[in-house]
């Protein structure tokens, strides 16, 4: 169930707009208060030039209740981090992010994706990343640990920025929305991370990658950018859409304690992007099993990677 925070009127593009969450979200495991979640910044940042927003969020154990470091320690054995997908809700395919191949990246997907984006400028994101988490905010491999503050004295910051005008021979977001309303949607998790494949980037596909994940999931949080269409009646010739013919505004701000059937569809290596995807096990918190469990299973993934691995090797030697 979602706890709906914020709503927002719409705000022209040359206005900015900041929100906040009010106070810190108590997160809750098994029933008992296991720190605080607390999105401290979220401004709408659009202009002229481009659409964007910034947003930072931080956990800490704050009012943290007895027992809630062991709950911490059991449920995130190798520390916490944060995962995150991203939808374009736009009326023409976008091709304002593609993979690290080029493709178009459909519906929801994992931001980043696996080696990151090619962008319309050429440029190549997160080109290393080959974990379903920003390569910026890796869980510190101790049980319980909070995220690190990767971005200044935040553990999450995220400043999505995407121009209006097209670029490369590829449309801008005025002519990808085509003279319709639209949205930019992410959702984030804190999740602990619990069993992850060693990375070899030497092997053929790499581990890291081609292995299986679990994770628990402590909270989850929806935010984004939404775009009105307000240019001329009855629209204009596709191709020639402008900045000002959209207004925006932030989504609002939403928290839950687990993640929605698109976040897991990101993460489960079918659909359109399955060959940028990882394969997750995400668990709520809640029905997370004991470190106990999560060392057998692990063993067996371990065994079960190391067999498909083989197969590839001997497969490649026969060819």
């Amino acid at each position: 169930m979602k706890r709906i925070f914020l709503a927002t009127n719409l705000l022209a593009w040359v206005l900015l707009g900041t929100l906040t969450q009010g106070a810190p979200i108590s997160v809750i495991v098994k029933g008992v208060k296991v720190g605080e979640l607390d999105v401290t910044n979220y401004t709408n940042t659009s202009n002229g030039t481009s659409a964007g927003l910034t947003i930072d969020g931080d956990f800490t154990t704050t009012n943290q209740a007895a027992g809630g470091q062991l709950i911490l320690n059991t449920i995130a054995p190798l520390g916490l981090t944060y995962m995150q997908t991203v939808l374009f809700n736009t009326n023409l395919q976008q091709e304002i992010f593609r993979d690290a191949n080029g493709n178009d990246l459909v519906g929801t997907f994992a931001d980043p994706p696996y080696l990151g984006y090619t962008l319309r400028s050429g440029a190549r994101p997160f080109s290393t990343d080959n974990r379903p988490w920003y390569s910026t905010i890796q869980p510190a491999g101790t049980p319980g640990a909070i995220p690190p503050n990767s971005f200044g004295a935040h553990q999450f910051e995220d400043v999505p920025s995407i121009g209006w005008a097209d670029s490369n021979m590829l449309s801008g977001l005025a002519n990808v929305l085509n003279g319709q309303n639209g949205s930019l949607n992410f959702e984030t998790a804190l999740v602990g991370v619990c069993v992850q494949p060693a990375a070899n980037p030497a092997m053929n596909p790499d581990p890291a990658f081609a292995g299986a994940y679990m994770v628990c999931v402590l909270e989850d949080f929806t935010w984004g950018l939404n775009f009105t269409y307000v240019g001329p009646q009855g629209g204009r010739t596709a191709g020639t859409y402008i900045a000002a013919d959209y207004t925006t505004a932030l989504v609002g701000l939403a928290f839950s304690n687990n993640v929605t059937a698109a976040f897991r569809g990101a993460f489960d290596k079918a659909g359109n992007n399955a060959g940028v995807e990882w394969n997750v096990n995400l668990v709520q918190a809640d029905t997370c099993p004991e470190p106990g469990t999560w060392y057998a299973v692990s063993i067996g993934l371990a065994i079960l990677l190391t067999a498909r691995s083989a197969q590839r090797y001997v497969r490649r030697r026969a060819a």
